[in-house]
């Protein structure tokens, strides 16, 4: 909850404006400094920019937007909990 929540942050990088069929969208880099349930999906929220796709977090215009969540990982990183080798995933 608000009050209660773990704090989280979010570093925000905007990659690409669009103005095509569906309107107007930005393709965002979002980088994850905490690691909390939802916390990119809600921080956009905050921001006023709800991920195409949400229908949790999303208005009716960026529900029917598009059939399903846009939000797609292009690099991840972490430390894997059994081993703690680091492991990176292009």
């Amino acid at each position: 909850d608000f009050i209660d929540g773990k704090p989280s942050i979010t570093e925000v990088k905007v990659i690409e404006y669009i103005n095509d069929s569906i309107g107007e969208s930005t393709i965002v880099q979002l980088i994850p400094i905490t690691g909390r349930t939802h916390q990119l999906r809600l921080h956009m929220k905050h921001i006023g920019h709800t991920i195409l796709g949400d229908t949790l977090y999303g208005t009716q215009d960026t529900i029917s937007a598009y059939p399903r969540l846009c939000l797609h990982a292009f690099y991840l990183n972490f430390n894997q909990p059994m081993t703690k080798d680091n492991i990176d995933i292009l």
